[in-house]
């Protein structure tokens, strides 16, 4: 049985160089699955790769769910991981109205030395100066955003002790998977 699920795999993989681009990363190119359309095929270098399957695996409430690992047969420098697929399009809407709202409501405003940006707004203190300007603006988006603060404040000290970076935080790197929890998809 796991002989057949390889070659299916491997059969699958071989369409992949016949697909166009589902989507693209720094290190890697997304595809499509042709039998599974909640997973998608995420090729890239395996040294890159590697470091991110890691952590995925480790603390799947954050990261997509990884279904299998193998190497890529036509560059042996490459990993095929197959992955689910969440939904990007909610999560860029989202992140959009957040990056939005930052430029209008705490363009000028400074947290802990530094401007409020999309990458400290979910801080502590930098929240606790927005959250009420964020409830007056509108109750719906005050809830979008708290949602985001918490998911955020969770999932960058795994990053900061995982990799000792920052997040990678932009349009289409965070989305919603079919549960409707939020995932990051990229480091």
């Amino acid at each position: 049985m796991k002989d057949l699920i390889k070659k299916l795999l491997r059969e699958n993989l071989e369409e992949i160089s016949q697909k166009p681009v589902f989507g693209s990363g720094w290190h890697h190119n997304i595809y499509q699955s042709s039998q599974y359309p909640d997973r998608l095929y995420k090729v890239g270098n395996s040294k890159t790769v590697n470091e991110w399957v890691r952590i995925f695996k480790a603390y799947p409430k954050y990261f997509p769910k990884i279904y299998n690992v193998f190497p890529y047969k036509k560059n042996p420098y490459y990993t095929v991981v197959e992955i689910e697929k969440l939904n990007t399009n909610e999560g860029s809407r989202e992140f959009t109205m957040i990056d939005d709202f930052l430029f209008d409501e705490a363009g000028d405003m400074e947290c802990n030395d530094e401007f409020i940006s999309i990458l400290n707004f979910f801080e502590t203190d930098c929240y606790e100066i927005l959250k009420e300007i964020a409830y007056e603006r509108d109750k719906k988006f005050s809830i979008i955003l708290d949602k985001w603060v918490k998911f955020l404040q969770q999932v960058a000290p795994i990053i900061k002790m995982e990799l000792g970076r920052d997040l990678d935080l932009h349009v289409g790197n965070v989305a919603y998977d079919a549960q409707g929890n939020l995932k990051l998809i990229d480091i």
